[in-house]
This record gives structure tokens, C-alpha cells and sequence, in this order.
């Protein structure tokens, strides 16, 4: 993943947004990998990197929570 300054990681997320606001799915199509990035550094910075990892865990199972919490040691 690259480094992004805080003006760069918002635009990049902004843009991924607009496309996706403007363009509804087939905006997703347009989006590319470094506004990906972007927006999952976004995520992460605001807090809510970790709450969306267990959201997902969670709907993984109790085997793949236990996995992770071994990971995070």
C-alpha cells in the first residue's frame, strides 16, 4: 500500500465516492486500485478500521474470531 499525504487520501476517497454517488454500481467499476487504498486508510484513520474487521469476522464464525485474536498477539 502506498503512503498518502491527508489531502491525497481525501481526494482519492472523495473521488471513489463521487464516482459511486454519480454512477451507482457501475460506478464501482470505474474505481481504481489507489482510491481503493485510499478509502480503506480513511476508514482505518476515522477508527472504524477494527470494528469493520470484527463485523466481518463475525459473520466468518467463532473459529475465524479466535484465529484472529492469535494474530493480533
Amino acid at each position: 500500500m502506498q503512503c498518502f499525504s491527508e489531502a491525497e487520501m481525501l481526494r482519492l476517497a472523495g473521488s471513489a465516492m463521487h464516482k459511486m454517488d454519480t454512477r451507482g454500481r457501475r460506478g464501482t467499476e470505474a474505481v481504481t486500485y489507489e482510491e481503493i487504498e485510499a478509502m480503506g486508510v480513511l476508514i482505518d484513520c476515522c477508527g472504524a478500521g477494527k470494528l469493520c474487521q470484527q463485523a466481518f469476522l463475525q459473520k466468518l464464525g467463532a473459529k475465524a474470531i479466535e484465529d484472529a485474536e492469535i494474530l493480533d498477539d
